[in-house]
C-alpha cells in the first residue's frame, strides 16, 4: 500500500531496510558498539556502584540518578568522593548531574555539595576532567552572591578549560566586577573564544563605553 502522496509507506520502508544487507550490517555494528560501551561504563563505574549499593542505592549506571525519584541525600558524600576521580567524561557528567540534582533537595544538601566542591577546587591541582565536572556543578548551583568566588575560580588557569563553564554565569551577572573579570581574561588561551563570542552576542564590549549587565 502506498502513502496518500504515492510515496513509500512505513511498512514498505521497514521491509526494504530489513532486506538491505549493508543497512543490517551497520545496525549490527552499532548495536555491538553500544553493548561494548555499556559494558565498559559499568566496569568503570563498578567501585562507585558498589559503594552506592552498600547504602541501599541499587543502580546499574550513575545516570539512573539523573532521572526518576530524587537523589537520596545519603548518596551525596559518595558522589562527591567520586567526582574528583579520573573517570571518562560520560561517567563524570552523570555524577555531575546527579550531584546537582541532589543538591536541589534543600539548603542543607546544597550547602554540603557546594562547600565540598569549592574545597576541591581550592585544594591541590586536580586532573582536568574531574576539575571540569566540578566546575560544571558549581556553575549549575551558583547564585548571584557567589560572584566573587566564580571570579576567583575562573581566574585560576590551573583549573584548565573547564573554567569556560563559568563564563555564562559571569555574563549574566549585573555586577561590574563580573564583566571586568571577563574582560581581563579576553586573551586567556582557554577562554578567549567563548568570552569574545558572548561579548559579541550581548552587543557589548568595553565597560567604559557600554552599559553593564
Amino acid at each position: 500500500m502506498q502513502s496518500p502522496k504515492g510515496g513509500t509507506t512505513a511498512a514498505e520502508l521497514i521491509e526494504r531496510l530489513g532486506a538491505d544487507s549493508d543497512y543490517q550490517a551497520r545496525m549490527e555494528e552499532r548495536r555491538q558498539e553500544v553493548e561494548r560501551l555499556t559494558k565498559e561504563r559499568r566496569r568503570e563505574q563498578a567501585p562507585l556502584l558498589r559503594e552506592l549499593a552498600a547504602i541501599g542505592i541499587e543502580i546499574d549506571d550513575v545516570w539512573q540518578l539523573t532521572q526518576g525519584k530524587p537523589v537520596d541525600a545519603s548518596a551525596l558524600p559518595t558522589l562527591l568522593a567520586h567526582i574528583a576521580l579520573s573517570y571518562e567524561p560520560h561517567t563524570l557528567l552523570g555524577i555531575r548531574m546527579a550531584l546537582a540534582r541532589g543538591a536541589g533537595a534543600g539548603q542543607e544538601a546544597r550547602s554540603l555539595v557546594w562547600q565540598a566542591l569549592v574545597a576541591m577546587l581550592r585544594a591541590d591541582a586536580m586532573p582536568l576532567d574531574p576539575a571540569s565536572a566540578v566546575l560544571g556543578t558549581v556553575a549549575e548551583l551558583a547564585r548571584p552572591a557567589d560572584t566573587p568566588l566564580l571570579i576567583e575560580l575562573i581566574s585560576n588557569q590551573e583549573l584548565g578549560r573547564g573554567r569556560i563553564l563559568l563564563v555564562r554565569n559571569l555574563m549574566r551577572s549585573r555586577k561590574p566586577e563580573a564583566r571586568a573579570a571577563l574582560l581581563a581574561l579576553e586573551h586567556d588561551p582557554d577562554l578567549h573564544i567563548e568570552i569574545a563570542a558572548r561579548l559579541k552576542a550581548s552587543g557589548r564590549s568595553r565597560p567604559e563605553t557600554h552599559a553593564l549587565l
